[in-house]
């Protein structure tokens, strides 16, 4: 799996190069007004927040009261689906598969707003003494980048 290009948590290791760059989105019922993230400043937003998962940096200029804290995904899609959030902000990848799997690969009925904040180069994590599978890494993520696969799968699982 991927890991945030540079997090301390892996001191022991050197990262490839990036293969992609994710952030957090809004999500919202289609037909939703907003086009942007600031489109919805004053307007309640659900947030999946806990100790473990703080509140978004691209959020700390919102009204703190607008951020309503859900507990998992389920709790924060009943509350987008019966209207008391007008939008959920959330992780690009966890929120596409828990949508894809949730609602049997449809995500028809969810509109996505505006580009992802708050990214982070996602990269693959080697030892950091085994100069040759990194090179091995990088030069498939180069052949994947340039045969425009890497794109497509981007496309197909993270939005």
């Amino acid at each position: 799996s991927g890991v945030a290009i540079g997090s301390t948590a892996w001191e022991s290791a050197r990262f490839s190069d990036a293969y992609a760059s994710l952030g957090y989105t809004l999500v919202a019922l289609s037909g939703t007004s907003g086009t942007s993230l600031a489109d919805f400043k004053g307007r309640k937003l659900g947030i999946l927040s806990t100790e473990a998962n703080p509140v978004p940096a691209g959020l700390k200029g919102f009204n703190q009261s607008d951020l309503i804290k859900y507990p998992d995904h389920d709790a924060a899609i009943q509350a987008l689906r019966g209207k008391k959030i007008a939008a959920l902000a959330a992780w690009v990848p966890t929120l596409t598969n828990y949508l894809r799997h949730r609602y049997d690969g449809s995500v028809a009925d969810f509109a996505f707003i505006g580009n992802p904040w708050d990214a982070s180069d996602l990269g693959i994590a080697v030892r950091a003494d085994d100069d040759g599978m990194l090179d091995k890494v990088n030069a498939a993520i180069r052949t994947l980048s340039d045969n425009q696969s890497l794109m497509w799968l981007t496309r197909a699982w993270f939005r």
